[in-house]
């Protein structure tokens, strides 16, 4: 009998083992992640939370090389490695991470590279401890290993806009099929804006050549809105809208709710780039997500519509929303 138990109790030892080395490693509770749509406001929110000396920014829209499942675990090791090397005390200069990242991967080359690609970082030289580690990362939803195993963990900011306003922003950033040949996203005066086109592009409901609220790009925007994908997925969730960073007071409203949900001291934030504006395609040259202007400029005025205003009698079609 004894034998049998001894027997019995090796087994258990052996699957416990097995199942140990093969689970998922736990997600770190320093993740956090901002997500929403192009045209929301997600750059400004990247950079505002990157100007706190306790968040440690990686690159704005990182994410795996491919939605392939070893390339998303794999960037899921070098994300968990950062983010646990970030609560070591030691670790407050970026150059000590980067050599901690070549020693940790030294013997899996494939690991190494991931990790120096992710280097890439948007972050202050020196910085505090605790550290949250901030990926903005736009198409995390399209990688469902991923969401299945950080939902339940990290920290999720997931940033709107008024639909009229976000489809008109959409309206005068990207290039569409009507438009002269150009470089993406580079709209210049060889393209035509005017809200009485944006207005008959409503009209047409998908009739002409760019169907706003359908296509690829404006389109994703509503199926997230409307399946409260987001809410579904992550278990810890912040919602934000992009019209409470235009006016200095429901900007600390919101940045209040933002200090809450992540423990950061909101004297953290950099005044400086609270009171600009990110990636605004008020003008041309201000397009890009690491771009900003200090200028105060009026709302849903671009320079590609002649700055022209959209006024109150275009507005969206129930069918629409």
């Amino acid at each position: 009998m004894q034998y049998m138990m001894s027997i019995v109790m090796h087994c258990v030892t052996f699957v416990l083992m097995f199942a140990t080395s093969s689970a998922a490693p736990a997600v770190p509770s320093n993740l956090l992640l901002v997500g929403g749509f192009h045209k929301c406001g997600s750059s400004h929110l990247h950079r505002v939370l990157a100007s706190h000396p306790k968040v440690f920014a990686l690159r704005k829209e990182i994410k795996p090389l491919s939605n392939d499942v070893t390339a998303e675990k794999l960037f899921e090791q070098v994300v968990f490695f950062y983010a646990r090397e970030l609560m070591n005390d030691d670790y407050t200069d970026l150059a000590k991470i980067k050599g901690a990242c070549k020693r940790h991967f030294s013997e899996r080359a494939e690991a190494k590279e991931e990790c120096l690609r992710l280097m890439s970082l948007n972050a202050s030289p020196t910085l505090e401890s605790p550290k949250l580690l901030l990926l903005t990362s736009l198409k995390f939803l399209k990688y469902p290993e991923l969401v299945n195993r950080w939902g339940a963990t990290v920290k999720a900011m997931f940033i709107v806009r008024d639909p009229a306003e976000y489809l008109w922003a959409a309206f005068n950033y990207w290039i569409v099929d009507m438009d002269v040949s150009q470089k993406p996203h580079k709209t210049t005066n060889r393209s035509y804006r005017s809200p009485e086109l944006f207005h008959e592009l409503l009209l047409a409901e998908g009739r002409l050549s760019w169907m706003l609220g359908k296509d690829g790009r404006t389109g994703e925007w509503f199926f997230l809105v409307q399946n409260g994908t987001m809410r579904k997925s992550v278990k810890h969730l912040l919602v934000l809208r992009s019209e409470d960073f235009l006016d200095p007071d429901l900007t600390m409203l919101a940045l209040g709710k933002v200090s809450s949900f992540t423990t950061l001291e909101l004297a953290g934030f950099n005044k400086s780039v609270l009171s600009s504006r990110t990636n605004s395609q008020y003008s041309v040259s201000t397009k890009g997500a690491q771009s900003a202007i200090g200028q105060d400029v009026p709302a849903g005025v671009y320079e590609i519509s002649g700055y022209l205003g959209l006024p109150n009698k275009f507005f969206l079609k129930p069918t629409l929303i």
